[in-house]
């Protein structure tokens, strides 16, 4: 006869126990494994010194303060989310489209900027500055004694100039706006064409846009006269009309006029 070991029910209760103390046991280290590799990740991303941008190098700035710009980019990397993640100084996670629009708003004379990785720990930020044009005056604006800004062929305004100081630059004469400080596109281009048309011929040190008349604007010559256009006429012809008549008085001795219009198409007065 054979021996039989019968095994009953209470068997088969402890051997399924121990399995599921098993699988416990290594979910559990799994667990613990995978939440040490995250947190350790976690840590070498936002805390440690892997990631952090340790240097700033700022390329480009004239006029702007490197000091306030510094400032505003340390400003930046304070940033935290859910108020201790220190994203602001993390290489990776910087928001340098913020950055860069901020710049923009705070800076009026600051026309683009660049931002590139050198390194996991380093910044290169070029700056590109504008460069003035000229000087618009705001000769009856009404609500401030800052009157004069640089501006440039974007037609964005700037700074503050103080008139007393003088200008070396083109200085416009705006007495028809004053209730804000925009520069008007229609005169705005009609001024710079005619500028640079006459270059060559004529150098424009000063405009003045009249606030008595409805579309005049009067161009003060080197020549010691003034050059009299209208936006009711065509610019264009007027400029060229312009130019075969000063090339007819050019060996002219006499020729010491007070103005040149040339208002009505086709046709020159001058006095």
């Amino acid at each position: 006869m054979r021996a039989t070991t019968i095994k009953g029910p209470h068997y088969k209760d402890s051997l399924t126990r121990k399995r599921r103390r098993s699988f416990l046991i290594k979910s559990l280290i799994a667990g613990v494994i995978i939440f040490a590799i995250i947190a350790g990740a976690f840590y070498l991303i936002f805390f440690s010194s892997v990631f952090m941008i340790e240097s700033v190098t700022i390329k480009g700035l004239e006029d702007i303060p490197t000091d306030s710009v510094t400032s505003e980019i340390e400003r930046h990397k304070e940033r935290k989310i859910w108020g201790f993640i220190p994203v602001g100084k993390n290489i990776l996670f910087l928001d340098q489209q913020s950055l860069k629009n901020d710049l923009l708003n705070k800076y009026d004379n600051l026309r683009d900027v660049s931002i590139d990785r050198n390194n996991l720990g380093s910044l290169i930020m070029n700056f590109t500055e504008r460069d003035p044009t000229g000087v618009w005056c705001f000769e009856n604006y009404i609500t401030s004694n800052d009157k004069c800004k640089y501006f440039d062929e974007s037609m964005s305004l700037w700074g503050e100039v103080r008139k007393s100081t003088g200008f070396a630059l083109l200085t416009i004469l705006d007495e028809k706006q004053f209730d804000e400080q925009a520069i008007d596109k229609e005169y705005f281009n009609a001024i710079l064409l005619t500028i640079k048309s006459l270059r060559d011929i004529v150098n424009i040190k000063n405009v003045t846009i009249p606030k008595n008349t409805v579309s005049d604007i009067r161009f003060s010559s080197n020549g010691g006269y003034d050059l009299i256009f209208s936006l009711d006429s065509n610019i264009v012809s007027q400029i060229e009309v312009l130019k075969i008549f000063l090339n007819n008085k050019k060996d002219d001795t006499n020729f010491k006029p007070q103005y040149v219009d040339l208002r009505i198409d086709g046709r020159v007065y001058y006095k």
